[in-house]
């Protein structure tokens, strides 16, 4: 009695969520990544033996799952502390706990397992919160084009790169690659979010819109929607809205490579500089 068993196996479910989790997880933005701690406490309901082993994965949902990181015994627990994660973005990370017997047969499991955010109180989720990270990168072997947008409702939209071309990396670090695909990237998110009935209540599409109005430093405000579309199709109102958006987003002052400056103007300056830029100047002579 009071043991929760998920299969024939006799395996336990072990309790992620609500009031009193037998584990739970607090991370921190770090940079380029994120850093995670456990704080675990298993109920001694479940009557494991003291030599089976506990272990805890990161993954991403739909994505990639890093290897186990070992956490001792269930007789000698050993919680993990800053432990970096980054390959897998932190609005899409979930922990799989296990804990395991002779011959890893699996005894206790928890799975799907959220983040708590380190600087919120620990009865806060971070699927509660939105990160500072608007536009989340995943690298993907699933694309016949460069990049393009996932987004379903109740997730944070994320910028899917064609993997095995270096993409990521460019992204990252090359400000032409960089502005060009993000300038794309956020007019289509906009363009969907407020054109598209099926996002029509969605609680991430107004976090999102709260991020990119104040990335515009007040330049513009909250859209009224009712003036964005006309039977069916997107109003001047809506375009000229979407514009200054981007507008405000690759104009905003940002840190890049340790330089306070603006993706716009970077990249402005880089082309400037290109060999394609001066030989359009020499065809014009």
């Amino acid at each position: 009695m009071g043991q929760i068993v998920t299969n024939k196996t006799g395996r336990i479910k072990i309790n992620s969520k609500g009031i009193d989790p037998e584990i739970k997880i607090f991370a921190k933005v770090g940079n380029e990544g994120f850093y995670f701690d456990t704080e675990i406490n298993l109920d001694s309901k479940h009557k494991f033996r003291d030599d089976y082993k506990i272990s805890i994965q990161p993954y991403e949902k739909n994505g990639i799952a890093l290897p186990p990181l070992d956490m001792g015994t269930v007789g000698k627990p050993s919680d993990l502390g800053k432990i970096f994660v980054k390959d897998i973005n932190i609005d899409r990370a979930l922990f799989r706990l296990r804990i395991t017997g002779e011959d890893r047969i699996l005894k206790g499991l928890a799975d799907k397992i959220s983040i708590f955010t380190a600087n919120t109180n620990k009865g806060k989720q971070n699927n509660s919160e939105y990160s500072n990270t608007l536009l989340p990168v995943k690298e993907t072997d699933n694309l016949r084009v460069p990049f393009a947008i996932e987004m379903n409702e109740g997730d944070k939209p994320v910028l899917l790169l064609k993997s095995k071309l270096g993409l990521k990396e460019k992204f990252k670090n090359d400000i032409i690659i960089k502005t060009l695909i993000y300038t794309s990237a956020i007019k289509e998110i906009l363009y969907q979010y407020l054109t598209n009935l099926e996002y029509i209540n969605d609680p991430i599409k107004k976090k999102f819109i709260d991020a990119i109005v104040n990335n515009s430093g007040g330049d513009i405000t909250y859209p009224e929607e009712d003036n964005f579309l006309d039977d069916g199709k997107i109003t001047e109102i809506g375009h000229k809205w979407i514009e200054e958006a981007v507008d405000g987003c690759i104009n905003k002052t940002v840190t890049f490579h340790g330089e306070n400056t603006s993706y716009m103007k970077k990249f402005s300056e880089k082309i400037k500089l290109s060999d394609y830029y001066k030989n359009e100047d020499s065809d014009e002579d």
